[in-house]
């Protein structure tokens, strides 16, 4: 199947071409300075995104996350006043049907870059004391998953996903468990209950790094791991963050 993994940074514009492209400086955590040296720019084009891209090979960046209706989240002056689970929250999507404007978005947020591309730019983004996904997250947690519009994907076609820590409270039947979603700060919310065989709501085949284990039908209750949540279903539920730089949702 065709599918891109995206990993999540926080990061700060720095440099300007259009609404649509410019550079930005990795920033992982909000209480960090910014280190606006030209050795650190990374390129964004959001016209290289799943929903935008020419060919699927061409994709770099995430799309932002969606609403209940499957409509683009749109932008806010402040990141820390976004509302849904944002995905990529830089730029100035002002919702369909409007020019983008990015003096009317956040300049400092969220970026989730294709896992290639991510690689390419690593050695800029990591914290010299703390390697991404930092903070002792796991790499789950700032991960996302889209797939290509093709033929091939079948059910999984366009789909895209989520990843948050969960815990698994019960069964309910072989495949549906009521599962404790995890945000970066710890804090628990739900439960909800989640098809782990269906992809409408999790996506069976998670990528987890070693180390981390994901929650599958043959789980126990009580299990903890990852969960790759369809973001239709996150958008049904309420889900929210991640708030990027890590930390900007705090005191």
């Amino acid at each position: 199947m065709k599918r891109k993994i995206f990993r999540g940074i926080g990061a700060v514009i720095t440099a300007v071409q259009t609404d649509r492209r410019f550079s930005v400086v990795p920033r992982m955590r909000h209480v960090d300075a910014t280190d606006f040296s030209a050795a650190r720019h990374i390129p964004i084009d959001l016209d290289r995104t799943p929903s935008r891209a020419a060919n699927w090979g061409d994709v770099e960046v995430d799309d932002r996350g969606i609403d209940a209706r499957g409509e683009f989240l749109g932008c806010a002056m402040s990141p820390s006043q976004l509302t849904g689970y944002h995905v990529t929250s830089l730029g100035g999507y002002l919702g369909p049907g409007w020019a983008e404007d990015l003096a009317r978005g956040p300049f400092l947020g969220a970026v989730f870059l294709e896992d290639g591309f991510f690689e390419r730019y690593r050695a800029v983004i990591d914290p010299p004391d703390d390697p991404w996904p930092t903070g002792k997250l796991r790499t789950y947690q700032l991960t996302t998953i889209a797939y290509a519009d093709a033929a091939e994907n079948e059910v999984y076609r366009k789909r895209r996903y989520a990843g948050f820590h969960g815990r698994l409270i019960q069964w309910k039947s072989p495949s549906i468990a009521s599962v404790q979603l995890f945000d970066l700060t710890g804090a628990p919310n739900g439960p909800w209950d989640f098809d782990l065989a269906s992809p409408e709501h999790c996506d069976p085949d998670p990528p987890t790094a070693t180390g981390e284990s994901a929650l599958r039908t043959d789980s126990p209750a009580g299990a903890e791991g990852a969960i790759f949540v369809n973001l239709n279903r996150v958008a049904e539920i309420g889900g929210t963050g991640p708030k990027l730089p890590i930390g900007l949702d705090q005191g």
